[in-house]
């Protein structure tokens, strides 16, 4: 069996993967402050006005945090490494939490340990890598050591 081709992409927080996190932040605020309202004795009115304005403030503070800056993610045909936007790469393993066809949120462990890193790629910001990619990402490394060159 083959290895994927080698493949090197920047990950980073476009506006789709930042606007859908606000979302999901907004939607568990709401979710919390209605459950706690409704826990302590509030009728329905005040629970939906303490979600709504739960919400609102979760995404409004979510909105002034800065975006994660772009990282270089590569694949060599053997392993995957992680670097920012001029730093050195460090070797790691890459899990597809979220595969949407166009775009993926890839998990990415660092060898030497340490937090997971996590990583949204969009096929819009590279097309032209794309399918390889999504072949690496799913297929990992050949069992023959059949091992392309770096890009």
């Amino acid at each position: 069996m083959r290895a994927a081709p080698a493949v090197l992409v920047v990950a980073a927080d476009g506006s789709g993967w930042r606007a859908a996190r606000r979302s999901l932040y907004a939607l568990a605020a709401m979710a919390a402050a209605a459950w706690s309202a409704r826990r302590l004795g509030g009728t329905a009115g005040p629970a939906a006005a303490a979600a709504a304005a739960a919400g609102l403030i979760t995404a409004v503070l979510h909105a002034r945090c800065a975006p994660a800056p772009p990282r270089r993610l590569r694949w060599d045909g053997a392993q995957w490494a992680l670097a920012a936007t001029e730093g050195d790469f460090a070797a790691g393993s890459i899990r597809a939490a979220l595969d949407l066809g166009i775009w993926l949120l890839l998990r990415f462990d660092p060898a030497a340990g340490g937090a997971a890193q996590w990583l949204p790629v969009g096929r819009a910001l590279q097309p032209a890598a794309w399918p390889a990619l999504r072949a690496a990402v799913f297929a990992g490394p050949a069992a023959g050591g059949d091992t392309p060159s770096a890009p």
